[in-house]
């Protein structure tokens, strides 16, 4: 657990966790869908502009946090791992699609 303090020297206690916010996700739905509902309901992007081409940051409106706040989302939800590497090289919604199946048929160590 890291700590955050801010300009009033008040530590409040953080965790990756406590970003994420609950929502359902129908279990039926496939590895796409569920990333545009998750982008739909958590980050509050309009359905008809999440596209593969779709831009994280020029056409959907994320800025470096919210992709790191994405990136916490799919791992929850999908029970992934995305490495630091990988999730710096994400800038489309297609690349993340490819990025959460690679992760979900990798082998767990």
């Amino acid at each position: 657990m890291q700590y955050v303090t801010g300009i009033s020297k008040i530590s409040i206690p953080f965790t990756f966790e406590s970003l994420s916010l609950p929502f359902n996700i129908p279990e039926d739905m496939d590895v796409e869908s569920k990333m545009k509902h998750i982008l739909i309901d958590r980050f509050q992007v309009a359905k008809d502009i999440v596209t593969n081409d779709a831009e994280f940051a020029k056409d959907l409106g994320l800025d470096s946090l919210d992709i790191m706040e994405l990136v916490i989302e799919l791992e929850n939800a999908f029970s992934i791992q995305i490495t630091d590497e990988d999730a710096a090289s994400l800038l489309t919604f297609g690349e993340a699609v490819t990025c959460v199946e690679a992760s979900i048929h990798r082998p767990k160590i």
